[in-house]
């Protein structure tokens, strides 16, 4: 995992070496804290590009980097959460269905449907109640 991290700029790319986006930061950032990696130079550099980088509705994989984003922030804690939150809630509440059910926008997602999107949408704006035992602090 940080091989894939950008020390320098912050980030995390899918490969070593590949440009950093938002989903692969949030992926990154989550498995380090995972491990108990709290300070690592990778984890400090990109918690910030995260933080200013939040997934976009239209950006591929965004439920998984809007999911794993609110989980990283949150996991980190602070101002940085605080901050960042309602950004990545009114992003995710933008897209909410009449039903109530969200649908991925893109092709990245849409073939995993709705019960996909709309848990992991859930999930995300649920984790400051740490309903799943991992992220419970």
């Amino acid at each position: 995992v940080k091989r894939c991290a950008n020390r320098q700029r912050g980030g995390f790319a899918y490969q070593p070496g590949n440009g950093p986006s938002a989903t692969m930061t949030a992926a990154g950032i989550t498995a380090l804290q995972v491990c108990g990696v709290t300070d690592a130079v990778e984890l400090t550099a990109s918690v910030p590009y995260l933080a200013t980088r939040l997934p976009r509705y239209r950006d591929r994989y965004f439920f998984y980097g809007n999911y794993y984003s609110c989980v990283a922030l949150h996991q980190h804690g602070g101002d940085v959460w605080e901050n960042s939150k309602e950004a990545a809630f009114r992003e995710l509440l933008l897209r909410q269905n009449r039903d109530g059910s969200w649908t991925a926008g893109d092709g990245s997602e849409k073939g995993y449907g709705k019960a996909y999107a709309t848990s992991l949408a859930v999930l995300a704006l649920t984790v400051e109640y740490g309903y799943l035992p991992i992220y419970q602090k």
